[in-house]
């Protein structure tokens, strides 16, 4: 039984280390593209065109903590 928990916690350290790792990852990419459609947007801007420029972003499931937030368009006053 011990070595079987003991098992199990190591899958645990091992997957959560991969999975900062890769969310690491994900939010540098995010930052990247950021910064190249701020260049975007202003090359647009200087051709007078109005298209949009799809901003990615991470969605709850990847950040938790986004779900205990609340912004002011959510409270009914």
């Amino acid at each position: 039984m011990l070595l079987l928990q003991e098992a199990i916690y190591c899958i645990k350290v091992k997957f959560n280390k991969e999975f900062d790792e890769v969310f690491t990852k994900k939010e540098l990419e995010l930052t990247k593209i950021a910064e190249k459609n701020k260049r975007i947007k202003k090359i647009l801007d200087d051709l007078n065109v109005s298209d949009p420029v799809f901003e990615p972003e991470m969605c709850a499931t990847e950040k938790p903590e986004m779900l205990l937030t609340t912004t002011d368009e959510e409270v009914i006053s």
